[in-house]
């Protein structure tokens, strides 16, 4: 399963060029963590990366060869390939090297169309603060979500129409077709509600 990882405009220059070969990062997936990592792990390495502002489009993809655990830092061992200064370094973890992991990078592929994050992941609603999963399934329980809205916003127009009179059975059912007009907004509401919110998908 791939994961979404958002980078910095400036840091994914360096490691396009090869001048940052680690990542740091305060959160890792467990499964990627030194005591549960494998190689073999195909579905686990790759991460899409998702440039922030100013580019805020998806522009390529990594994989991870490893993980550096938290504490384990020789800041001279990794200093020419962390693509950072050390004072940014120890900006970044807060004075306490413990509290971040290093992701060794290994191949780098640099989209030539780069899409907005809409276009890319539409199911996604958000850009992640640090990392999430991209999950197939999603995508399909949300196409069914939206062709539910869209069904019920296409009976909520020709409800709206009856109501104003531009149907034969208006006059008669006035009320009815503002009750039934209500339900179906209720139940658009809590349909785009759920549509919206990707942990529930």
């Amino acid at each position: 399963m791939k994961l979404l990882m958002s980078i910095k405009p400036k840091y994914w220059a360096k490691i396009v060029s090869g001048e940052k070969l680690i990542e740091f990062r305060r959160m890792v997936p467990k499964d990627l963590r030194p005591d549960v990592f494998y190689p073999v792990h195909q579905g686990k390495r790759t991460v899409v990366v998702y440039a922030s502002a100013p580019t805020k489009k998806v522009v390529g993809e990594l994989e991870i060869n490893g993980v550096i655990s938290q504490g384990m830092w020789n800041w001279h061992n990794i200093c020419d390939r962390a693509g950072i200064s050390f004072e940014e370094f120890i900006a970044y973890c807060g004075g306490d090297d413990k509290n971040v992991w290093g992701l060794s990078i290994g191949k780098v592929t640099v989209y030539d169309e780069p899409k907005t994050l809409q276009e890319a992941y539409p199911y996604i609603e958000r850009p992640p603060q640090n990392f999430c999963y991209i999950r197939k399934e999603n995508y399909m329980k949300a196409e069914r979500v939206q062709k539910a809205i869209d069904t019920i916003d296409g009976e909520i127009a020709e409800v709206e129409r009856l109501c104003e009179g531009e149907g034969p059975y208006t006059q008669h059912n006035v009320s009815e077709c503002k009750s039934w007009a209500n339900h179906l907004a209720q139940r658009l509401s809590l349909l785009k509600k759920h549509f919206e919110n990707k942990e529930k998908l």
